[in-house]
This record gives structure tokens, C-alpha cells and sequence, in this order.
């Protein structure tokens, strides 16, 4: 991609899905095109109109298992175009942004949540929603864009000892990106911070909870996989309106985990974690 706002613009959308789920997705320019398992990304001609395009991803897969048992797909590459001649708004600043233009750093989060191999929803407020018209942008991905990115995540890093499957996906390093690590995924209206760190996390990981008086008491937290399986509960008690301690997660394994907050079987407030 030879247009320089257009390739500051794709960079700001990979990183925003780097940030959140850490998928080792990266630009080298020194690599030649010509090398088949590289991922090519370019202008193209595609629908302009009534049922316009704006950007396509194709992905190539390949199956792996044990002699004749297929265990999964694997992603190989993926291409992308972007289309040539649509009204690309390229800026970081939305200043200039009118209802004549697309967003290309939305379009391009957009591409590259299929890329993460995500499907289209029909909840218009996401990311991965089918149409971006002209005048809109969505350049934050919400708590559901994340869960997809996440859930394919905790499948593409798990090894599949004794197959002919390429060895899992690394998480990506985000160090020296401008992320947010400590971004609350989801809190009600009575909790009003609840901090987990560091994140990525490796032996311990250390929490604040700041709540009303109303909540304080025996409350639980709760460690959840990605596979539907409660990991860990531990009850702390809250006075004052708020409480720090640590949670020991040595025993897990590297992954993509939730801590849940609760009073009972209420859910107060969720953060994403992952063990490295």
C-alpha cells in the first residue's frame, strides 16, 4: 500500500486489535511479495454504487490432524483490497471527517476482524457490522468484537501435540504500542473502578475494587477460561468502599482468561486478563 495516510490509517486499526486480544499479525516491508504464505494488502477495483464495497478479505486455510483424523483449519494467509476509488477519509483527526466520505481506519479494523476470522453481526453498533455508510466510523472495537477476537485467540495458541498442525499461534508483543491494559471489559453502575494488573500477567496478578457503600461486604472473584470453565473463587471482604489485594496464577496456563467480580450470583464487573 503505497499511500502514506492510508498506511498510517491501517496501522492504527492493527494495533487496536493487537491491544486487545494480541494477535501476531505484523508488517514487514523487507519481505517480497512474491513469497506465496504472504499476506498481500492493496488497492483494488471492487463495487462502487448502489451496493458499494469498500474492502474484501479472503482467507486461505488448510487442514491439519493425526494421520487421518482432522483435529482443526488453520488460517494460512489472508488477502485484502481496499477499493480504489471509493472516498477514502485517511486521517487520524476527525475534524475534517464529513457524511461524503468512508473511514478508512474503520473499514480497514473492519477487514481486519475477518482477517482474525470473524463473521459479520447484525448489531450495528460493532465493528464486524455487515455496512459502513458513508459518514460513520467506528474505530473502538466493543466488548463483543473483543470476545470473537478473544475466543479465536484462545483456540489459535493451544498446541496440538502429535499432529502435522503448525505449532500455535505466539501472542503478539505490544510492547511500546499505546494500549490500554488495564481497560475494565464490562462494570455496573456500582462498582466504580475495578483495576487488574499488570496485563499480560504472569505469576500474580493485582486488583483494586472501588465501590458504594451499598456493595461493600463479601464479595467473590472468579477466574474464567475461555472454555466455559471456572478456574479459581476467592471471597474478599470490602470495607470503606474499596479493596486491594493479588491472585496468585501460576497454576493456569498461558491463555486468555476473565476475572469476574460478583455478589453472589450477580455480576458486578468483568476484566480481561491474559497469562503469559
Amino acid at each position: 500500500m503505497d499511500d502514506a495516510d492510508a498506511h498510517a490509517s491501517f496501522i492504527r486499526a492493527l494495533n487496536t486489535w493487537k491491544c486487545a486480544t494480541r494477535v501476531n499479525f505484523n508488517i514487514d516491508p523487507a519481505h517480497p511479495n512474491t513469497d506465496g504464505d504472504v499476506c498481500l494488502i492493496d488497492w483494488g477495483v471492487l463495487p462502487i454504487g448502489t451496493n458499494s464495497v469498500w474492502g474484501r478479505t479472503l482467507n486461505y486455510g488448510t487442514k491439519c490432524g493425526q494421520g487421518q483424523t482432522i483435529l482443526k483449519s488453520q488460517l494460512k494467509k489472508f488477502d485484502m483490497v481496499f477499493n480504489s476509488v471509493a472516498p477514502f477519509y485517511k486521517l487520524e483527526d476527525l475534524a475534517g471527517f464529513d457524511a461524503t466520505m468512508v473511514d478508512f481506519q474503520s473499514n480497514a479494523l473492519h477487514e481486519l476482524g475477518h482477517a482474525h476470522l470473524l463473521n459479520h453481526t447484525n448489531h450495528e453498533n460493532m465493528v464486524m457490522y455487515a455496512k459502513l455508510g458513508l459518514g460513520q466510523h467506528r474505530r473502538v472495537l466493543t466488548s463483543w468484537d473483543e470476545e470473537g477476537g478473544d475466543h479465536i485467540m484462545s483456540i489459535s495458541t493451544q498446541a496440538s501435540p502429535g499432529s502435522n498442525c503448525k505449532p500455535p499461534m505466539a501472542f503478539a508483543d505490544t510492547t511500546g504500542l499505546d494500549c490500554m491494559p488495564n481497560a475494565v471489559s464490562w462494570r455496573s453502575d456500582e462498582i466504580e473502578l475495578f483495576l487488574t494488573y499488570p496485563n499480560p500477567a504472569d505469576g500474580e496478578v493485582h486488583f483494586k475494587v472501588v465501590c458504594g457503600e451499598s456493595t461493600s461486604g463479601h464479595l467473590a472473584l472468579e477466574i474464567w477460561g475461555y472454555n466455559g470453565q471456572m478456574s479459581r473463587k476467592e471471597f474478599v471482604s470490602i470495607s470503606g468502599g474499596q479493596k486491594e489485594g493479588k491472585l496468585d496464577i501460576n497454576y493456569l496456563p498461558k491463555g486468555i482468561y476473565m476475572i469476574c467480580l460478583k455478589s453472589g450470583d450477580r455480576l458486578l464487573a468483568v476484566n480481561k486478563i491474559i497469562k503469559q
